[in-house]
């Protein structure tokens, strides 16, 4: 496919925001013009530090930076992703998110995603615009025998408490004290059995090829954007993670990227 198969009502076209620049001629300066055009361009990438942070900060105040960012963010990731050898699908969900997965023995694994959906779907007030471009989401899978350990040793911290407790309706209502018990031990007997297959790990063809694809698209990105791996750092964010999952997150103006690590 080419790249105007993924055409985005979204993502304004290249001729709109020539056309759009013009009436920043008289605004920006010089230099601003031309590197606005040179994103527009896909010359490189938005991410890259061409500009100061003070002029990065300023120019993500106005509407020509926001939809020429996404612009470049979505369409040099579709260049940069037909250029590999690996078998992609690239999607545009809800014309909201460009991603890119590939599939290993009927396992769907991610690649990459780039999601500017709140760039569109945060309320502002009237006569405002949205200064969010959206987040990019990287993947990898590295094997790491210590953070592997980490977790078995978590989850038999996890047996020992759940050994230990309580149960809270002993004495009330032996239904619910049934129940809890039940659970209770439901809950002893997965974590078992997490730590037996994680204690008895050997890296599979399919993990091996996740451990490959991943950091191959992942380094493709890394070295699009000019990143480096001291630019992160980690995270908590709101949804879980095990031991074994780790995220990072780069921030800038009105954008950020996460990277999330998959320990095998």
């Amino acid at each position: 496919m080419s790249i105007k198969d993924y055409q985005n009502s979204r993502v304004k076209t290249k001729e709109q925001l020539k056309e759009e620049l013009q009436k920043y001629q008289m605004i920006l300066s010089k230099p601003m013009v031309e590197y606005l055009n040179h994103l527009i361009a896909l010359d490189f990438s938005v991410i890259r530090k061409y500009i100061s942070d003070e002029e990065r900060l300023a120019l993500s105040e106005l509407e020509i930076y926001r939809a020429t960012a996404i612009y470049n963010i979505y369409y040099k990731a579709i260049k940069l992703l037909q250029q590999t050898e690996i078998g992609l699908s690239i999607e545009t969900p809800l014309e909201v998110q460009l991603t890119a997965t590939t599939e290993i023995e009927k396992e769907k694994i991610r690649l990459f995603k780039f999601d500017f959906e709140k760039a569109f779907s945060i309320q502002i007030p009237d006569n405002c615009r949205s200064t969010h471009i959206g987040t990019i989401q990287l993947y990898q899978s590295i094997e790491n025998e210590e953070t592997r350990n980490q977790e078995i040793e978590s989850l038999q911290r996890n047996i020992e408490r759940l050994e230990h407790e309580t149960n809270p309706f002993l004495g009330l209502t032996a239904v619910c004290a049934t129940r809890w018990s039940i659970s209770n031990t439901e809950r002893i007997e997965l974590y078992k059995s997490q730590i037996k297959k994680l204690s008895n790990q050997v890296l599979t063809e399919v993990d091996r090829k996740k451990i490959k694809y991943t950091n191959y698209i992942y380094s493709l990105f890394m070295e699009d954007y000019g990143l480096s791996e001291e630019e992160f750092i980690e995270y908590v964010p709101k949804h879980k993670l095990t031991e074994l999952q780790k995220e990072y997150v780069k921030k800038m103006p009105n954008l950020q990227i996460i990277k999330q690590v998959n320990y095998l």
